[in-house]
């Protein structure tokens, strides 16, 4: 079953959440997409008020606050999905 979109930023989530998400092109990989597509996530996480960073020194992304994915995203999924892709 392939993954959706929704499914990849909550993932992305998860990963900056656990303190796991390297540098753009490990992490990129690590989610079977092209370093740009990372790039669109990690933008629609800040639309969504996620305060994340990129640490030079650590070369890992990671939120500067503790922060959820908002529930109504979920809801709201199936019809952004396809938003998400044409960024």
């Amino acid at each position: 079953m392939p993954k959706t979109n929704f499914d990849q930023l909550e993932r992305l989530h998860w990963l900056i959440a656990r303190g796991r998400a390297g540098p753009p092109a490990a992490l990129a990989a690590q989610l079977g997409m092209a370093p740009r597509s990372l790039f669109r996530y990690l933008r629609a996480l800040r639309q969504l008020g996620a305060p994340v960073v990129f640490c030079r020194c650590t070369g890992r992304y990671s939120y500067t606050a503790e922060w959820h994915l908002p529930e109504k995203v979920a809801g709201l999924a199936d019809n952004q999905n396809s938003q998400l892709s044409n960024q």
